[in-house]
């Protein structure tokens, strides 16, 4: 089957495309020698020293900077000397993660904060808003917290109001704090950051906690209003709506759908409410710093986590409400040299609705912290030439989707404490801003449609995902061909490019009035459609 769907999605590419891209090589050497950290104040204290590829500020409008944590307190000298060096080749946007103050705990982190934003005083600040609570919190609050772990850790349950009530307030607590001891720092964005590594998602959708199980059925009474639809829909002689429950995981797990109709409706709820929660702390956040302030999510990373119950399947709601733009990591699967790379999440869907996204780059440079030697290494002679493959490529496909690129080492391990790559990074950032000045979405050779409501129905995700939507995206992308994300909702209201080809791979479900509305669209615009997997939507017999 898999042999077949590749086969397939080859005849696809060939069938729009002329020029096949040649992949990238290359390669890193392993960490060998010690780098010195008696130059931090050094650093500090001469921001102004001439340097080579130092960034005009003033002239280069790109949304491009570097990302690192406060959280890190026995690297955090390491992460000074970094922000240090970033300052002084020019860079000047900041992105600085906190951890939140939580209750009653003492703000952890504020005395780093304070150190970090001393030494990168005058540029543009941005805060990464950790929004997964602290394990004193979760120990706390027993009924709000999720009844799985990942790896080892808890976290809230989606549905916790506990959560948001704490978090809105962590938030607010720590606009006060600025304003009064930090009156003349301007923060300039906010990056919303919870769950599973930061990005609002969650391995296991089941969750059965107190606090899961009232949101849940909250959202089933909004739904049908009336037992009686609960009943003739779910299929159970229900009473009460208090004894809709949050269903137990199916039992016969070797179709690619869901069988009954309450697994749907928990999918569709799970993705809903961590769009809400999102909007939730968006709107929070602006009111706690400012209209000034950006506000940005780390969501919407469906090519990456492509389960409904990862909860990345509610992107258009999220860009509806309060957020102003998506931050989006690195595709896990494509990132290595040679491989095509791209960002884990539908990059211009973002773009078609007014809105902006960024890139977290967090590729490897083979300098980081060594915990042995307590200290950080480098590869016996670094030469950027070796990793700059892989951050060009990344910066390429970000900027033509008018994307703006953080370099992240939001782990505070020192990756990119070499001034050899703060000059490269410095001379791509004119390369940034005229490819987000002449990039268009205007109009693609081919356009992915994604269905979310569909993925609600997906029981194999891995399937669907892996096999269906990333292999598609991938083969697409090794083409060379001009190409780009819509949602099934961007191309029925109109926000979609115009294109030549309409791939569809995950439009399962489909309305008979969606379905003649697409054969209107494209007959009109004398545009080709290929359904990759589309029960039902070609017409009523197939």
């Amino acid at each position: 089957m898999v042999a077949q769907l590749r086969t397939l999605l080859i005849l696809i590419v060939l069938a729009i495309v002329m020029i096949v891209l040649g992949r990238m090589v290359g390669g890193l050497t392993a960490p060998e020698g010690p780098i010195s950290e008696a130059e931090v104040d050094r650093l500090i204290r001469n921001l102004d020293e001439p340097v080579g590829n130092r960034i005009d500020t003033l002239k280069h409008a790109a949304l491009a900077g570097l990302f690192v944590s406060t959280t890190e307190q026995a690297h955090w000298p390491t992460v000074l000397e970094e922000l240090a060096m970033a300052r002084q080749y020019g860079v000047h946007t900041f992105v600085l993660h906190v951890a939140l103050p939580w209750g009653d705990a003492p703000w952890e982190s504020y005395a780093r904060l304070q150190e970090a934003l001393a030494v990168v005083q005058g540029a543009q600040i941005w805060l990464s808003l950790e929004l997964t609570p602290t394990a004193a919190w979760l120990d706390a609050h027993p009924d709000e917290v999720s009844t799985y772990e990942f790896e080892g850790a808890t976290y809230p349950s989606i549905g916790s109001a506990a959560w948001r009530s704490a978090g809105s307030a962590a938030i607010f607590d720590v606009g006060r704090t600025l304003k009064t001891a930090s009156p003349s720092v301007s923060i300039d964005g906010i990056v919303l950051r919870a769950l599973e590594d930061g990005n609002w998602s969650r391995s296991m959708g089941y969750d059965r906690s107190p606090a899961n199980e009232r949101a849940f059925g909250d959202w089933v009474r909004r739904k049908y209003e009336t037992v009686e639809m609960l009943t003739e829909t779910w299929g159970d002689d229900y009473t009460s709506f208090d004894e809709a429950r949050v269903p137990d995981p199916p039992t016969d797990t070797t179709g690619t759908f869901f069988r009954e109709s309450r697994h749907v409706d928990y999918m569709e709820y799970l993705n809903e409410m961590t769009a809400n929660a999102v909007s939730f702390f968006a709107d929070c956040a602006r009111e706690a710093f400012g209209d000034s302030a950006k506000v940005y999510a780390l969501y919407g990373e469906c090519f990456g986590r492509p389960l409904p119950e990862h909860g990345q399947w509610a992107i258009g709601r999220t860009l509806a409400e309060s957020v102003d733009g998506l931050a989006l990591n690195l595709d896990r699967q494509f990132r290595s040299l040679g491989d095509t790379g791209g960002e884990a999440g539908p990059s211009t869907v973002p773009v078609l609705r007014g809105k902006r996204w960024v890139l977290l780059d967090d590729t490897r440079t083979g300098i980081g912290w060594n915990a042995s030697t307590n200290s950080v290494f480098k590869p016996a002679g670094f030469e950027v030439r070796t990793v700059s493959p892989a951050y060009d490529r990344n910066l390429l496909n970000a900027a033509m989707e008018q994307g703006g690129v953080f370099w992240s080492d939001v782990r505070g391990q020192g990756n990119f404490l070499e001034p050899s790559l703060w000059d490269y990074f410095a001379s791509r950032v004119p390369v940034i801003d005229e490819l987000q000045n002449a990039a268009s979405v205007a109009s693609r050779t081919a356009l992915i449609v994604l269905d979310e409501r569909s993925m609600a129905y997906v029981a194999d995700g891995e399937r669907v995902g892996v096999n269906l939507i990333n292999g598609t995206r991938r083969a697409i992308r090794q083409s060379g061909v001009s190409f780009g994300y819509v949602l099934l909702d961007d191309l029925l209201d109109g926000r979609a490019p115009e294109a030549r080809v309409f791939i569809f791979p995950n439009l399962f479900r489909v309305e008979e009035s969606v379905r003649e509305r697409l054969h209107a669209y494209f007959a009109e615009h004398g545009a080709a459609a290929i359904w990759l997997y589309a029960p039902n939507a070609a017409g009523s017999d197939t």
